[in-house]
């Protein structure tokens, strides 16, 4: 929040958050709230959702009618668009969701229909094929098959700040993604990407592959971006938007923005936040497994 130090922020009770968060949204009319989701299905698998990236279909629903009723949901790169230019006005929240799993087609997109609700889905083009993962998804649902050298190594790759053990490890990692169960069924084909007509849905890019973009070096990150948004302007639906893949602070750096900007997509993280006025980059509050109003204090809790 503008007036709360980070020092009192830190220190900040969970019952006076939701009080602090009821008061900013009540003296705030015009901003953008941007939401991020992963996996979201009826039920847990073990198998093929992260406990960290998973919402149950029931929980999701109850977010779309709390934020229906208290909020106005609009489709993102128009919102994003007049934020850039300092011309925005209302209450404003936009649906996205990261890494094309299989679920956005088979849950999100048809309820999301039923409700004429916008959303925007960011995807990696690598996977699309089905034949190989990146090292999160590997390590995430492969770990047994993993020597328990690399296995060890693999979980440092989430923080580490060197990029040599990171590409080192990450390839190797990589290598095994035939171990991963249900490869090939995991994240949503091609075609139905291509049936999508943008009247509601849009598509933004996520990265070729899902990598740390700080731990590559720039015309690395150039390449695989450039290659990403080739693939992605092949569908209607694609829009030049690009979500940093994790999208945390130490996931990109100044090369990863003039990448961007030199593609000509605006740019959005997922640290938490509210929009509120022009930056080089946008703000999102991860929403996996969260209740509705634990979502939006943790976002306003982050404004800026």
């Amino acid at each position: 929040m503008p007036y709360i130090a980070d020092s009192v922020r830190n220190v900040l009770s969970r019952s006076a958050r939701p009080v602090l968060a009821s008061i900013w949204l009540t003296t705030h009319r015009d901003f953008l709230l941007v939401f991020n989701w992963h996996q979201v299905t009826p039920s847990f698998d073990p198998e093929i959702h992260h406990r960290y990236t998973w919402t149950a279909l029931h929980t999701f629903w109850a977010t779309i009618n709390f934020l229906t009723a208290h909020f106005q949901i609009v489709p993102l790169q128009p919102a994003l668009e007049r934020a850039r230019t300092g011309n925005f006005r209302g209450r404003c929240v936009a649906l996205t969701f990261d890494d094309g799993d299989v679920s956005i087609a088979d849950y999100v997109a048809p309820f999301l229909r039923q409700r004429n609700l916008p959303a925007t889905f960011f995807i990696n083009t690598a996977y699309l094929g089905g034949d190989r993962a990146y090292w999160f998804t590997v390590l995430s649902y492969a770990g047994p098959v993993l020597p328990e050298g690399l296995r060890q190594r693999a979980l440092e790759l989430r923080t580490t700040k060197d990029p040599l053990f990171y590409d080192d490890v990450r390839r190797d990692v990589e290598q095994l993604s035939g171990a991963v169960p249900q490869l090939s069924s995991r994240l949503v084909s091609a075609e139905w990407l291509a049936k999508l007509d943008a009247d509601q849905f849009t598509i933004g890019a996520h990265g070729h592959e899902h990598q740390r973009y700080s731990m590559m070096p720039e015309e690395w990150q150039r390449q695989d971006l450039k290659r990403n948004v080739e693939i992605l302007s092949q569908f209607r639906a694609y829009r030049p938007l690009f979500a940093v893949p994790f999208g945390r602070a130490h996931d990109w750096n100044a090369a990863t923005l003039e990448v961007a900007q030199e593609l000509g997509l605006l740019v959005l993280l997922a640290d938490g936040g509210i929009n509120l006025t022009p930056l080089p980059y946008y703000r999102r509050q991860p929403a996996d497994s969260l209740s509705p109003t634990k979502m939006v204090v943790r976002a306003v809790m982050h404004a800026d």
